[in-house]
């Protein structure tokens, strides 16, 4: 069983895009994916061209069955997030929803909220894996020490898969400066420093905009290829 939760307490850093780059490249790959929107904003639900009148985690976590609010998309499966979201004000009530659905995939991918709070705890209560998404600036620096807290306080027995970057230049000497910071603090914090960073490219967020895959959409972009590098890091 393996659901993975992408987190970070700083807004603006990647989760969405990660989120959506690992469940759309895992069903290029054949897996079996669900991906979960747990932000309030629903822009997972957007990018996978989903439908979000119908009811989503917020009602299946209310009890309504999974079976009647998946939705089948040619790159994998979804359930929505909602405004709802955010009334949620008990621990456990995801990780009760999601972990039974768990048989009947290969991948469950948790795309969780910014704001430290009872959502937040709950997408990281379900995880059986912790995946944080990083710029290489000082504010992310800060907020990396933040996340794995959060996470070993939420749920300890999580594994943290690591923390990466995204938006990345190499030709900046900010960001290769950031980028050791970075490794250094994740070696603190006793976390992996996964070495696949994703470059810069419009191509994330053309993709995002037509409502498709990046695999498909540009198969031969470096953002590609990087994103690639990260599902074969992570085991995907």
């Amino acid at each position: 069983m393996r659901i993975i939760t992408v987190s970070n307490q700083k807004g603006g850093t990647g989760k969405t895009t990660t989120a959506h780059a690992i469940i759309t490249g895992a069903a290029a790959r054949g897996r079996r994916v669900l991906g979960v929107d747990f932000d309030v904003q629903g822009n997972l639900s957007y990018t996978m061209n989903a439908d979000t009148s119908t009811g989503g985690i917020y009602e299946v976590i209310q009890g309504t069955p999974a079976r009647k609010l998946i939705q089948h998309t040619p790159y994998g499966d979804i359930l929505t997030g909602s405004m709802n979201i955010a009334t949620i004000t008990t621990g456990g009530k995801l990780k009760g929803a999601v972990r039974p659905l768990a048989a009947h995939y290969d991948l469950i991918v948790v795309d969780s909220p910014p704001t430290l709070g009872a959502a937040l705890g709950n997408a990281l209560e379900a995880a059986t894996e912790v995946l944080i998404p990083l710029q290489a600036d000082a504010l992310c620096l800060h907020g990396l020490y933040q996340v794995v807290t959060t996470t070993r306080h939420y749920n300890p027995d999580a594994v943290i898969l690591g923390a990466f970057l995204l938006r990345y230049n190499p030709r900046s000497i900010l960001n290769r400066n950031m980028a050791d910071a970075i490794r250094t603090k994740c070696n603190e914090l006793e976390i992996p420093f996964i070495d696949t960073p994703i470059r810069e490219g419009v191509v994330v967020r053309e993709a995002q905009t037509m409502q498709t895959s990046l695999f498909d959409y540009a198969p031969k972009a470096k953002a590609t290829a990087d994103f690639t590098a990260l599902l074969d890091a992570i085991r995907i």
